[in-house]
């Protein structure tokens, strides 16, 4: 679709953007005529309306805000970051409601037909806003082979066939714009067409919020909102009706009857009075004080192409920006861990490297409890714990991918390990996973490897390793991050050493539990890179979530690579230290405990351009 309308002399106008600002300006012109129609003084209604406009601009953010605190804890300062969208109706909705109540009162503005004419300016601007978000690719509906379905983008620019759910809520719209023309001079009382509105557009919502390519967690939780909405529309509407149904001679009645036949009651509305102007600078002022750029979370730049969503075929094919041929592809093992029971035997069966040449093998194992070497404290159970593995869990791409299937594997204390081989030591490269932690982040001292490949000799000096570790080994409640730790090189001794950022401070980046995380580390010979990004945040873009916001470790050093063929492994780490006190004890150490899916590696250090537009290709749920 089209995101982004033109730019002129430097200034990019987008398509949500301009579609909302003319909503808006028509919403207030039409919401003025309808209320002058009411018998209200259009110029009052006018005004009130274009003073309603920032409150509802704000509360739909802070909803938005809110109901995705997660992505913004750490963050504050993205909570208003003017380049970013991300915004929720219903809160917006909400404060314009609390706020027109002390503002109608000073204008001295009855409230129920204030909202009959409010309700006209909500419909016009969700009528062109849900097509500005057409445009964007912002509210998509979920894919689907239905007769409706077109080919459409999500906010992310991956292409399918989708219900247009957009369109669908902006059908829903205009039908209830008919209805007021049908009704609006036989209305029983004053805010009888807003209640009803409420009522109807819940229901509607209901089913149409089924539509979207969300989660069923956000499914339910809109129509919960949606039903709850209508439900109190209806009780509303009920409660005023009831006792003045039948009586033609009551005074809401009677005054909607005399403005229907009195037109020269009816208070008219100037093609020429100054104060209509005020509308396109007014909603445009605010506006560019906001920047919207789509209510779904995105910055606005188009700079990077997608890849059709296919994240998979970006990993296959990646050739680190050379021509796409096969000599120059840079892929050396993938393992998308998409098998299932009963299909895959589990502890025994095989996961799958794409490429062939380095299929692992399923493994679970049973963790001791302390006691453990001293300097190994805390990096275990404290009670023996059976390990787990779980084929075929729910995936982390978002939807299937038109390459194949999208699952993951859910474990603790399952994990892959792939056999010795050489081609898996190499000097530069870059490793690359998709995570969704489950831990318990109150847990004391707890580590978790995410890819293991270093040498399991006496004391591990050599290799590679990703874990996640807390910010205090020794406290309880701190936040867990990315760590990569490598074989360094250093005088004529080799160290498994973690690399932290020296210089300005840049802390370690946050695992967001619950949530999908992508973490990639690079070395191209002299600086070893780490990057991690997590749900919410895929679709970055250049100009807004830039490298830096991305990249959490750039470091020189000197990397120490496995001195021969050792077993590479997928969410289990080896011990620090061996041999036990208690014996026998396995190596194995440090469990994920989580899903994790597409592992990759490659035999060169991805540029940032490519590993940005590996996160686009990777679908979130709004």
């Amino acid at each position: 679709m089209r995101r982004t309308l033109f730019e002129w002399r430097g200034i990019t106008i987008y398509a949500y953007s301009a579609m909302f600002y003319i909503g808006l300006i028509v919403g207030v012109l039409g919401g003025t005529y309808a209320a002058a129609r009411h018998g209200l003084d259009p110029t009052r209604v006018y005004f009130a309306m274009l003073l309603l406009i920032p409150p509802a601009m704000i509360g739909a953010r802070l909803l938005y805000v809110a109901l995705n605190w997660q992505d913004f804890r750490h963050e504050i300062d993205r909570i208003w970051r003017r380049s970013e969208g991300g915004t929720i109706q219903y809160g917006g909705f909400g404060l314009a409601m609390l706020v027109s109540l002390p503002l109608l009162h000073w204008f001295r503005l009855p409230f129920g037909a204030f909202w009959d004419a409010g309700t006209i300016t909500l419909l016009t601007a969700m009528i062109f806003g849900r097509f500005g978000c057409f445009l964007t690719g912002c509210c998509a509906g979920r894919p689907s082979n239905a007769f409706l379905s077109l080919r459409l983008p999500n906010a992310q620019g991956i292409w399918a066939h989708r219900l247009p759910s957009q369109l669908l809520e902006a059908g829903l719209a205009v039908l209830l714009l008919l209805a007021a023309c049908c009704v609006w001079n036989r209305l029983p009382f004053e805010g009888a067409f807003f209640l009803g509105s409420l009522m109807v557009y819940g229901v509607g919502r209901f089913w149409l919020a089924a539509t979207r390519e969300n989660d069923i967690r956000t499914i339910r939780l809109a129509q919960a909102s949606s039903l709850g909405l209508s439900v109190l529309a209806a009780g509303v509407f009920l409660a005023v009706w009831i006792p003045i149904a039948g009586t033609q001679a009551a005074d809401s009645l009677l005054h909607a009857s005399l403005i229907a036949n009195a037109g020269a009651s009816v208070p008219s509305i100037n093609s020429a009075q100054p104060y209509l102007l005020l509308a396109p600078l007014a909603v445009l002022a605010v506006l560019s004080l906001f920047h919207s750029v789509g209510c779904a979370s995105f910055s606005g730049s188009d700079a990077v192409a997608y890849v059709d969503g296919d994240y998979p075929k970006t990993v296959l094919t990646e050739t680190n920006g050379q021509p796409d041929t096969p000599g120059n592809r840079v892929l050396v093992a993938n393992w998308r861990l998409q098998e299932f029971a009963p299909a895959t035997v589990v502890p025994g069966g095989q996961a799958k490297d794409e490429l062939g040449s380095h299929n692992g093998t399923y493994e679970i194992v049973t963790l001791p409890p302390l006691p453990d070497a001293p300097l190994d404290q805390n990096h275990s159970p404290t009670t023996a714990q059976p390990g787990k593995l779980t084929l075929g869990a729910p995936g982390l791409l978002g939807i299937t991918p038109p390459m194949g299937s999208n699952k993951s594997i859910e474990v603790d204390g399952g994990f892959v390990t792939v056999p010795p081989s050489n081609s898996l030591n190499l000097p530069n490269f870059t490793l690359e996973a998709l995570v969704f932690p489950t831990w318990d982040v109150t847990q004391q001292g707890r580590y978790y490897c995410v890819i293991e490949h270093s040498s399991p000799d006496a004391n591990k000096k050599l290799g590679i390793a990703i874990y996640a570790g807390p910010e205090s080994p020794t406290k309880l409640n701190t936040d867990y991050r990315w760590q990569v730790w490598i074989g360094v090189k250093s005088g004529g001794t080799t160290k498994f050493t973690e690399i932290k950022p020296t210089g300005s401070p840049r802390p370690l980046p946050l695992i967001e539990p619950n949530k999908v995380n992508y973490v990639t580390v690079t070395y191209d010979g002299t600086r070893l890179q780490l990057y991690a990004t997590y749900e919410g945040k895929f679709s970055i873009k250049n100009t807004d979530l830039a490298q830096d916001q991305v990249l959490a470790v750039d470091e020189a050093t000197t990397f120490a690579p496995n001195a021969g063929p050792v077993p590479f492994y997928i969410g289990m780490g080896r011990s620090l230290f061996t041999p036990f006190p208690v014996s026998p004890q396995p190596l194995e150490r440090y469990p994920f405990v989580g899903r994790i899916q597409e592992v990759a590696v490659y035999n060169a250090a991805l540029k940032w351009e490519r590993i940005a537009s590996h996160t686009h290709t990777l679908p979130h749920r709004a």
